[in-house]
């Protein structure tokens, strides 16, 4: 938020209305933008306060700004402008001649549409199962840079063999950067008794997950995650969204996506490593192809 409030007293920053009406926003503090002392700020000044001896902001200079309001994406590395919000911000008028600005989601940045439309609750009900018993799904995943979503069955030697390698990846990743990843086990067990959500054997799910019954649906009704062949065939179940969406057809499976869209960024099937040598089963990365921030992170075993 760049404050062009004339008068530093209207600015939400500076105001007693704060917890009111907050600044939704990080701001610029209103003295670096509208300039003080004489001097010009780096933000917009208004026609107004041009007027009164107020020189014209860098920023209000740099972008031609005449008008509020003015939205200007830059890419967060370069700082270079990407979209004018003159391009995808809608003006229109309702029949009581209220202004409504909209976004034109042709034009609009592709990720900020799929974000307006997309839920993580949406995606994978509303709630997940954590260490701390069951926690809103949005909360859990808020701040993350990435999801995981991680279809498994424990009784599968292959999810077994992965799910260390897995675990000790994220557990070096959190401690160098907590919001970059967190993952979501998405339970594909047949039986409900052997979902280590709903055991009492001490070796509980190391991530937080969906419930089982939201993955595997009840009552007839198909659920969200994956169902195993064994499922569908003994036990009449239909087949789960998500397993329909990616179109899996065994376990484990890992899609890796951005926070903010739900889009998979990166498949498991290109950097997951599976051998089977007689009984013994490995399943570890390919370092050149696990998601850029992971690198770092993978434990030398855990390395094809």
């Amino acid at each position: 938020y760049i404050p062009a409030e004339v008068q530093a007293e209207s600015f939400r920053g500076v105001t007693t209305q704060d917890a009111e009406r907050p600044q939704l926003f990080a701001s610029m503090p209103w003295e670096t933008s509208q300039g003080s002392g004489g001097k010009a700020g780096l933000g917009f000044a208004r026609n107004k306060a041009v007027q009164e001896g107020r020189p014209q902001g860098v920023l209000g200079e740099k972008f031609h700004v005449k008008s509020l309001p003015r939205l200007v994406v830059l890419d967060g590395k370069s700082g270079r402008k990407i979209l004018d919000g003159d391009d995808f911000v809608v003006e229109t008028e309702d029949s009581m001649k209220n202004v409504i600005f909209s976004l034109n989601d042709d034009l609009a940045p592709e990720t900020w549409v799929a974000a307006k439309n997309f839920s993580w609750s949406g995606m994978l009900g509303p709630s997940l199962q954590t260490l701390d018993g069951l926690k809103p799904t949005e909360d859990v995943l808020k701040g993350k840079k990435q999801v995981a979503l991680f279809f498994a069955d424990i009784k599968c030697p292959f999810c077994s063999a992965f799910e260390p390698n897995l675990q000790a990846t994220i557990q070096n990743l959190k401690a160098k950067d907590p919001s970059d990843t967190e993952v979501v086990y998405i339970p594909a067990e047949v039986q409900a008794e052997s979902f280590r959500g709903a055991t009492n054997d001490g070796t509980p799910q190391p991530f937080p997950c969906m419930p089982w019954e939201t993955s595997q649906g009840s009552d007839g009704k198909p659920g969200l995650g994956f169902v195993r062949k064994k499922g569908r065939e003994q036990f009449g179940r239909v087949q789960g969204a998500l397993g329909e969406r990616f179109g899996i057809g065994a376990v484990p499976r890992l899609y890796v996506c951005d926070a903010i869209s739900g889009k998979v960024q990166y498949e498991g099937e290109k950097f997951i490593v599976e051998k089977e040598e007689g009984d013994v089963i490995s399943m570890t990365f390919d370092a050149e192809e696990v998601p850029p921030s992971w690198k770092e992170s993978l434990p030398k075993t855990a390395v094809a």
